[in-house]
């Protein structure tokens, strides 16, 4: 970002956060944690900049590992706006470091045509391994009110919030949809653990 003239790097804040929680986890933050990073409309060009220096070799010796994703609907533009990223990542050569990753969202609807020719085709040229996940639409009857209730599908799946107006299969089928969007999910965290290399394994490469 650029501010009174200089270019400035907010997203360096997070990732210190990240590499300081990892490297303190023993003491104050156990277990495995993830990380998401939600990048709003209109960063791309800053965010791909900056990705081109940035040490995802150092980042995987801290123990984590990177992925882009890209959630695309069905409509033209969505699935065009991935394309930049997808070439700046080829570019940028971050195939053997960072893992890419797509979900189609289907809340606009189901047909993926532009995607699953003209971007499928980017990727299979290219070879890039790219783990594809699914979101089905539940519809409008339950989006308005979770917006409305400042919820989440995943607040009333597991019982964090209460909706007046869900009745008792409203809440069946969330949880349900829940659990189906969960196991879609479930294979980004069963990659092999990421362990960070001694000082002799630096020296050796």
């Amino acid at each position: 970002m650029i501010q009174h003239g200089r270019k400035v790097f907010p997203l360096d804040v997070v990732v210190d956060k990240m590499v300081r929680i990892e490297n303190d986890k023993q003491k104050n933050y156990p277990g495995d944690n993830a990380f998401i990073l939600d990048l709003k409309a209109g960063t791309s060009s800053g965010t791909m900049e900056w990705l081109r220096v940035f040490p995802f070799a150092e980042l995987r010796q801290a123990g984590i590992e990177a992925h882009i994703v890209g959630v695309v609907t069905s409509g033209l533009d969505s699935g065009a706006t991935l394309l930049p990223w997808l070439y700046a990542y080829l570019k940028a050569d971050m195939l053997p470091l960072v893992k890419f990753v797509v979900v189609k969202n289907e809340f606009a609807g189901s047909e993926f045509e532009f995607f699953d020719t003209k971007i499928q085709e980017v990727l299979t040229i290219a070879k890039v391994p790219c783990l594809m996940l699914k979101l089905n639409d539940l519809g409008s009857k339950y989006q308005i009110p979770l917006q409305r209730n400042n919820s989440s599908y995943g607040k009333v799946a597991t019982g964090r919030n209460r909706i007046e107006e869900f009745g008792f299969m409203d809440e069946y089928r969330i949880k349900c949809y829940y659990a189906e969007a969960s196991m879609e999910f479930k294979p980004l965290f069963e990659q092999e653990k990421l362990k960070p290399k001694t000082t002799k394994d630096r020296s050796d490469k």
